[in-house]
């Protein structure tokens, strides 16, 4: 089951639901993929080419997406999964709905409102020094629930 916050969601394909986070080791992963000997591709033109519809990114995103929790699925299985995801919903035309579960892993991968200004919010506790064992400020938000 999905935790939003720690930016995961759910995707329900076949009667399975497969929970998806991309957090830096998945966006890691993923980049180590789509790199050419020519070219480094960054996460944004991945993000942005998955949810412009290019399949190749799409389901590489939905692999790394699947990492955390489903490690034992390779990119052939992320690609099986999406032609599941299609079958079952109209086609191909259907993996466009795949773009609002993208943009919400995306927005996982964000601090929300309060947290960006949390260092100067009352509850806030400042950034310790080096040494002290502590990564900086601790979120005193709660993220909405997806619809």
């Amino acid at each position: 089951m999905a935790n939003p916050e720690r930016g995961e969601v759910d995707l329900e394909i076949g009667g399975k639901v497969y929970t998806l986070a991309l957090g830096i080791g998945a966006l890691t992963e993923i980049q180590k993929v789509v790199h050419t000997a020519n070219k480094r591709v960054t996460m944004f033109e991945v993000l942005d080419g998955a949810v412009r519809g290019d399949v190749e990114y799409l389901v590489v995103l939905l692999w790394g997406g699947l990492r955390r929790h489903h490690r034992e699925l390779t990119i052939t299985d992320a690609a099986s999964l999406l032609d599941e995801y299609a079958a079952f919903r109209g086609g191909i035309p259907a993996l466009k709905k795949i773009a609002p579960i993208i943009a919400e892993l995306i927005g996982g991968t964000k601090p929300d409102a309060v947290d960006e200004g949390a260092i100067e919010g009352p509850e806030a506790r400042p950034l310790d020094g080096p040494g002290t064992g502590s990564i900086g400020t601790r979120s005193i938000s709660k993220r909405a629930k997806s619809a």
